[in-house]
C-alpha cells in the first residue's frame, strides 16, 4: 500500500534543497578537460532535462485546479520543485557548459536543436494537449498523471537521471553537478509515488492501464541520441513492472 497524501507532503518539505547550493566553479574547469563524446552526451541530457522540467513546471497548474485539496497541496510542493530543477539545469547549461544566452529562455532555444523531434513533441505538444484536459473529467485527470508522472517522469526523466548519473560517475571532477542531480533524482522518486498513489485505485481498470502502457512504449525512444538501447529496455520493463503492481494491488472493480 502506498503512502497517503500527508505523508509525500511531509517527504517533499524534508526534501527541499537549494539549487543555488552545489558548487560548479570546479565542475567548469574539469568540462574542459572531457573527451568530446563525453561532453556532447551530457550536452544532450542537460538539454533536455531543461527543455523538460521548465515544461513540467509551466503545465502543472491545471492539475492542481482539478485536484482534490490533499493532492492540490502536494502539486503545489512539487511545482516548486520543478522550478528548481530547470534552474539548477539552467546553471549546469551556462556555468559548466559554456551555452551563450542572455536569459534562460536563450539557452533553452539553443539547446533545443540538440533533441529528438519524438522528445520534442512530448514535452511541447502531448503535455500540454493532456494538461488543457485534465479537469474536464477524473478519467482526463488521471490520464494526465499517468503521463505526467509515471511517463514523463517514470521514464524520460529516470531514463535521462540513470544515463547522466552513469557518466558522472566516471567523472570525479563534476562533483557539483552529480550534487545537483542526486537531489534531482531524490525529489522525482517522491513526483513518482505520489502520482502512483492517486491512480492506485484507477489503474485496475484496463482501459487506463492500457493506455499508460502504450504512453510509456511511446516515450521509452525519447532519447535515442543519448541513451543505450540497454537502458531503454531497462526503463521500459521497469515501467511494465510498476503497472503491473499497481494493477495488482488496486480494489476490485465491478
Amino acid at each position: 500500500m502506498l503512502a497517503e497524501f500527508d505523508r509525500f507532503l511531509a517527504i517533499a518539505e524534508a526534501a527541499q534543497w537549494d539549487d543555488r547550493e552545489p558548487e560548479l566553479q570546479g565542475d567548469a574547469a574539469a568540462w574542459q578537460r572531457l573527451d568530446a563524446p563525453v561532453r556532447t552526451r551530457v550536452t544532450r541530457l542537460v538539454a533536455g532535462f531543461l527543455i523538460a522540467e521548465a515544461s513540467v513546471a509551466e503545465h502543472l497548474g491545471p492539475f492542481v485546479s482539478a485536484a482534490k485539496p490533499a493532492a492540490a497541496a502536494c502539486l503545489r510542493m512539487q511545482t516548486g520543485d520543478e522550478e528548481r530543477h530547470a534552474r539548477f539545469f539552467d546553471r549546469v547549461a551556462e556555468e559548466v557548459i559554456g551555452v551563450a544566452g542572455a536569459t534562460p529562455d536563450d539557452r533553452r532555444r539553443t539547446l533545443r536543436r540538440l533533441l529528438d523531434p519524438g522528445f520534442l513533441r512530448l514535452f511541447e505538444t502531448r503535455l500540454p494537449d493532456i494538461a488543457a484536459d485534465v479537469g474536464t473529467s477524473a478519467m482526463a485527470f488521471k490520464r494526465g498523471v499517468g503521463l505526467y508522472h509515471l511517463t514523463l517522469e517514470g521514464i524520460v526523466f529516470s531514463a535521462g537521471q540513470r544515463a547522466l548519473l552513469e557518466i558522472l560517475a566516471g567523472q570525479p571532477g563534476l562533483s557539483g553537478v552529480r550534487r545537483g542531480v542526486e537531489c534531482v533524482v531524490r525529489d522525482e522518486r517522491w513526483h513518482v509515488g505520489f502520482g502512483a498513489r492517486i491512480l492506485q485505485d484507477a489503474i485496475g481498470e484496463e482501459p487506463l492501464r492500457d493506455w499508460i502502457l502504450a504512453e510509456g512504449d511511446l516515450a521509452v525512444a525519447a532519447w535515442p541520441s543519448a541513451l543505450t538501447p540497454q537502458l531503454q529496455a531497462s526503463i521500459s520493463e521497469h515501467h511494465r513492472r510498476r503497472v503491473a503492481v499497481l494493477a495488482a494491488h488496486a480494489p476490485a472493480t465491478g
